[in-house]
This record gives structure tokens, sequence and C-alpha cells, in this order.
């Protein structure tokens, strides 16, 4: 599977964006999201996966 690196300041944009889309699509069927790993963690670094 190809990757991509992306940054600190671009990530937190996307995560809120994701779970606005996650609920818009699982409605009242969703009862959580959760975050896992490092980022969760907040010891993230450059080479980290978001969980």
């Amino acid at each position: 599977m190809k990757t991509k690196k992306i940054n600190n300041k671009k990530l937190n944009y996307l995560l809120p964006e994701l779970e606005k889309r996650i609920k818009d699509s699982f409605g009242d069927k969703l009862k959580k999201i959760i975050l896992y790993g490092s980022y969760a963690r907040g010891d993230y670094d450059s080479e980290s996966d978001v969980d």
C-alpha cells in the first residue's frame, strides 16, 4: 500500500472533517469514534500513522 506523509497542521484539519463525514454517513447508528495509537497519546512523530 502506498502511503503519504502528512504534517500535523493538515492532520488537525482532516481529522474533524473525517469525523463529520463518518457521522453524516452513519447517523444515529454510530456509537463512537475512537482514535488509537501515538497520535491519540500525543507522542507521534514524522513516521507515525493514524489508527
